[in-house]
């Protein structure tokens, strides 16, 4: 129970008077900062903006901020403001000019609703906007799901391209044994030579001696192996790379003619994937990869998309790819030498070249620095020379060159981290060449 005097009030503890100070009871009706934003579901970073940009304004005492009723109304305009789509600069001006006329005035009535009936305009466009972009995302989404795919087909090898195998030490042809047949198909058998080199095909997969078949990097664990890869890797570097696969995919010219192309450290097939599409019918594409568990998801993502497509599939070190001298049409190195150089002294090319056609093109894209640009990590610096572009040029002399381009530069992301030093710069040297007789 409360009597108000001249300076105080009196409040009724125990069947006694007590005289309470104004000040103490103008603090006991208001609230704190954190009572406050609790009580609208705000957070106090909020409410602290809200007071810097002029729309609370509470008192201070004992340096504290301390919100009263009219700071309670204030917030529930703010918020519902905010739900009208009100930009904070919009909400200010309203505020000032309702604080300043209280609108008893009929043009500042007017004033004050026209800034609503703009609101109503804008949020209108912005309604037809988002319902033909829904349009537009429903008829995706209906065309994704209705979208015919081919009857599944696993990868095999053709017995047509068994005549493109030979012993990559001593260069006779291989002879197929064990072999498991379906159709013009193998799927299990062996690739022998007299010399004593055997490899085996295993669910279509030619895999070599010098094959790595360890489990391979984590995100090859994952229930989405690419989305996994992509989440660890900064977008930036994947742009930087993909520059160099479009610079190759614009100068490719494949007649729809029996070919064989390679790819040499293909990897995800990220370049493939970009390219499949205008892939000839005819082309049969070679993909060498060193690590099995990369093969195995490669080939399991062309044969459920892609199984009209002639592709072949070997892991191997593609220095000792077992295939026969020129019967190569087409080589693409799209980062295959540059990872190979984190762990070599010399260039694929050297071992891959032989298997070109006289005529044959190459296309590749390389990683390079120059000396006071980037370091390598200590446990890659003696790999250093490899990264020259001079020395990766040299590399191609026994090619006419037809085109080649310095065709961009990153700053190390942190997935490149583990291989150079921080604050490196790396560049990306891009080639066609020809093989001349």
């Amino acid at each position: 129970m409360w009597s108000v005097f001249f300076c105080c009030l009196c409040e009724i503890r125990g069947g006694k008077w007590y005289e309470v100070p104004l000040t103490e009871v103008w603090v006991r009706f208001r609230m704190r900062i954190g009572d406050f934003a609790q009580k609208f579901d705000i957070s106090i970073d909020a409410v602290r903006y809200y007071i810097e940009n002029g729309l609370l304004l509470p008192e201070k005492i004992h340096n504290q901020y301390t919100f009263d009723h009219s700071c309670e109304e204030d917030i529930e305009r703010i918020l519902a403001m905010k739900k009208m789509r009100f930009t904070i600069t919009e909400i200010k001006m309203l505020f000032s000019l309702y604080r300043l006329t209280q609108l008893v005035d009929e043009k500042d009535v007017r004033y004050f609703e026209s800034f609503y009936v703009k609101k109503r305009e804008e949020l209108s466009l912005e309604k037809t906007s988002l319902e033909e972009a829904l349009l537009l995302i429903h008829a995706e989404i209906d065309r994704l799901q209705t979208q015919s795919r081919a009857v599944y087909r696993p990868f095999g090898i053709p017995i047509s391209f068994f005549g493109a195998f030979a012993c990559p030490r001593c260069e006779e042809p291989l002879e197929v044994g064990k072999a498991s047949v379906e159709g013009n198909m193998i799927y299990e058998g062996e690739l022998v030579c007299s010399c004593g080199y055997h490899a085996r095909i295993e669910d279509g997969i030619v895999i070599t001696p010098s094959s790595r078949e360890e489990e391979g990097p984590s995100y090859l664990q994952e229930e989405n192996p690419i989305r996994a890869y992509l989440d660890k890797t900064d977008p930036l570097f994947v742009s930087f790379t993909k520059k160099g696969f479009d610079w190759v995919m614009k100068r490719i010219s494949l007649e729809n003619r029996p070919l064989n192309v390679l790819e040499i450290g293909s990897g995800f097939c990220f370049f493939l994937m970009g390219f499949i599409d205008k892939l000839p019918d005819k082309t049969t594409y070679i993909m060498a990869e060193n690590h099995l568990p990369l093969v195995r998801y490669a080939k399991k993502y062309f044969e459920t998309n892609y199984p009209n497509k002639k592709l072949i599939f070997i892991c191997t070190d593609f220095n000792e790819l077992p295939l026969r001298r020129e019967s190569i049409h087409c080589v693409f190195d799209l980062f295959g030498s540059t990872t190979h150089s984190f762990a070599s002294d010399f260039y694929p090319v050297r071992n891959v070249l032989p298997l070109l056609k006289k005529e044959g093109y190459w296309y590749g894209s390389y990683l390079y620095f120059e000396p006071e640009e980037a370091e390598l990590q200590p446990g890659y610096k003696k790999y250093r020379q490899m990264f020259e572009l001079d020395r990766i040029q040299l590399a191609f002399s026994a090619l006419a060159k037809i085109e080649s381009s310095r065709l961009a530069e990153i700053q190390v992301t942190p997935d490149l981290l583990d291989r150079f030093l921080k604050d490196s710069i790396v560049s990306l040297w891009v080639y066609k060449g020809q093989k001349m007789g």
